[in-house]
């Protein structure tokens, strides 16, 4: 922590214990109020712990797990109010990625309990918090609009396998204690091998090459589709967490859309983010000037090119009495940087924004 504004700094302070493997943490403040979540695998799978300090961080309280076992939870966020603490992950408890949220009302001497905000059949990932008295903002992106599913996906290449005369095991139940992406990443490479090493002995039986590669041709684009097909989302509360309005899709882009960013200046919300729609990666923003009731059109952040990887991800953003600012790590150099920009006076009209960008 600095106590001067960031001109000195006080010494690094371990926060998990020896031999663990805390990662992906997140940290807020208010006033002497300092929370910080992150995630472990010490229970066998990723769960969200958190710790906390009432004294400005020279003290911390006693390490607690946030989620509940023996489910998937991870990319915790935290955002406080006072003592009024927000905690908020992806949960793999329903057999699916969704977002959850768990509150504290005495700067976590005691939680509420894990509520679940999203409930859709695609994955709900990452989200970000901020808040302004009881109005609270959650953003998270999420696969509902891609219009395929990895049962699509792989029915499709089980299409191909029975075309060659391979067995072709329909998709398995989802178990809500396995996460199922590892192991369908591995089904789709192992089966994609299968019909390739089949292949030549099916034709030279008399097989169809045309008919068999239009299937993996369907296939490799619903295969992109699915992969690429997230959209940022958004929802609110006015009374402090104890009820959300629906869900608000935010992003309508070509390509990807990840990593959400928000903070919050009175009624005033700024979103930053990430997506391929001009054929790289770039950061854009969004503007809500009613608390999220409405939103401004969206604004292109950096114009980093040419480095085919991708150029401008994981954006984050905070707001104060100076400005918006933004910062992310960015490819144009040739490899990973830190690139800052900022909007002072009348934001978020583009003429203001500036910065090193």
């Amino acid at each position: 922590m600095s106590a001067d504004g960031g001109a000195t700094w006080g010494p690094e302070t371990r926060l998990t214990a020896p031999g663990g493997d805390g990662a992906h943490p997140s940290v807020a403040a208010s006033g002497a109020y300092v929370r910080a979540v992150w995630g472990s695998t010490r229970d066998g799978q990723a769960e969200v712990y958190s710790r906390g300090s009432t004294d400005y961080g020279a003290t911390w309280d006693a390490e607690v797990r946030l989620s509940e076992t023996p489910y998937e939870s991870w990319v915790a966020t935290v955002e406080l109010s006072g003592q009024r603490t927000y905690v908020g992950w992806v949960d793999y408890r329903d057999a699916n990625e969704e977002e959850y949220i768990r509150r504290s009302d005495d700067a976590g001497a005691s939680w509420g309990p894990v509520t679940r905000l999203t409930n859709d059949v695609a994955d709900s990932w990452a989200p970000s918090i901020a808040v302004n008295g009881e109005m609270v903002h959650f953003l998270w992106f999420d696969r509902r609009d891609a219009g395929v599913s990895d049962v699509d996906v792989e029915t499709k290449v089980n299409e191909a396998l029975t075309l060659v005369g391979l067995p072709a095991s329909p998709p398995p139940v989802r178990d809500p204690a396995v996460y199922y992406l590892p192991p369908f990443m591995q089904r789709m490479q192992d089966k994609q091998q299968a019909v390739v090493a089949a292949a030549p002995g099916w034709v030279a039986g008399g097989g169809d090459p045309g008919g068999l590669q239009t299937i993996m041709t369907q296939f490799q684009a619903l295969y992109s589709t699915w992969t690429l097909g997230w959209e940022i989302y958004y929802k609110r509360s006015s009374d402090g967490g104890a009820t959300w309005a629906p869900d608000t899709r935010v992003t309508n882009a070509p390509g990807l859309s990840q990593r959400p960013s928000v903070a919050v200046s009175g009624s005033q919300v700024y979103v930053v983010w990430f997506d391929g729609r001009g054929g790289d990666l770039q950061v854009f923003s969004k503007h809500s000037p009613d608390g999220g009731v409405t939103w401004e059109p969206d604004l292109q952040l950096s114009s980093a090119t040419g480095n085919p990887l991708g150029e401008s991800m994981h954006p984050s953003i905070a707001v104060g009495s100076g400005g918006v600012h933004v910062v992310w790590y960015d490819l144009r150099d040739g490899n990973a940087e830190i690139y800052y920009k900022r909007c002072v006076n009348a934001c978020p009209l583009a003429s203001s924004v500036g910065g090193t960008a």
